[in-house]
């Protein structure tokens, strides 16, 4: 099972797009006024960080090196992707909160910063991703057999990740549905979408992106004492085979719960 903060950070994400959709139309359309002969470079442009994945893969690398050279790392533990997190949420609140100061016709400006909105959220999404698969690398290491619990075989990683990528998309799903109930509620009052409206929405999923970053530190404090607790590993990712099975189911569940 996924723990509460990640699941919250993935619904936050995921309550974005509800939010902001309306707002960022309104900016491209009505405040800047996109001639329509550049709109499809617009979207071309905004969407592009969505197609460079394994930058993002080797740029997240990369950052984890430098930070576990440049610091102490305790219990060989820093080398995780959840530890991005919070810089790569703190962009996106940055990228949002930039577009509501786009002038009237800031065409240029409007190309800049629908770049690094598609940049930062391209960003979350990889290490979303990554963090996912990280956890259930450690679930597999860590949960007991389930011949203990139900006179199964044993927990596999590829059990856990199933679990794990349906929870994340459950929690995707009701971030989406609430975002959407609260977006249609404010356009019960406002009844259209003016400037001021716009920047209240764009406001608010800047918002949102603060509190995931700080929902993230949780996510990353809860792991960091969980390996700590359990030092038998190096890293996540270069996790020996010994053997944990022998665990207590309590013990775990304990940890992990957030």
């Amino acid at each position: 099972m996924l723990p509460i903060s990640l699941r919250v950070v993935y619904a936050l994400n995921s309550a974005t797009f509800q939010v902001s959709s309306l707002a960022l139309l309104s900016i491209v359309n009505t405040r800047v006024s996109v001639p329509a002969t550049y709109l499809p470079a617009y979207g071309a442009i905004a969407f592009l960080p969505y197609s460079l994945r394994p930058i993002f893969a080797w740029f997240s690398s990369l950052s984890l090196n430098k930070l576990a050279s440049s610091a102490v790392v305790e219990n060989n533990n820093g080398n995780r992707h959840d530890k991005l997190l919070f810089p790569a949420y703190l962009l996106s609140s940055l990228a949002f909160i930039g577009t509501v100061f786009i002038p009237s016709g800031g065409t240029v400006l409007c190309f800049v910063w629908g770049f690094l909105r598609g940049v930062a959220g391209a960003w979350t999404d990889f290490l979303g991703g990554m963090t996912v698969i990280e956890f259930s690398k450690l679930q597999a290491k860590f949960l007991p057999t389930l011949s203990e619990n139900n006179g199964g075989g044993s927990n596999t990683y590829e059990q856990c990740v199933s679990v794990n990528t349906a929870q994340a998309s459950t929690a995707k799903n009701i971030g989406s549905f609430v975002a959407s109930i609260a977006t249609l509620l404010f356009f019960s009052k406002t009844k259209d979408i003016s400037g001021a409206a716009a920047n209240t929405l764009l406001l608010g999923t800047s918002g949102i992106f603060l509190l995931a970053s700080l929902i993230s530190l949780r996510y990353q404090w809860h792991v960091r004492n969980l390996l700590i607790k359990f030092n038998r590993y190096d890293t996540i990712n270069d996790a020996n085979d010994e053997d944990l099975t022998d665990m207590p189911s309590s013990k775990f569940d304990q940890n992990q719960s957030d």
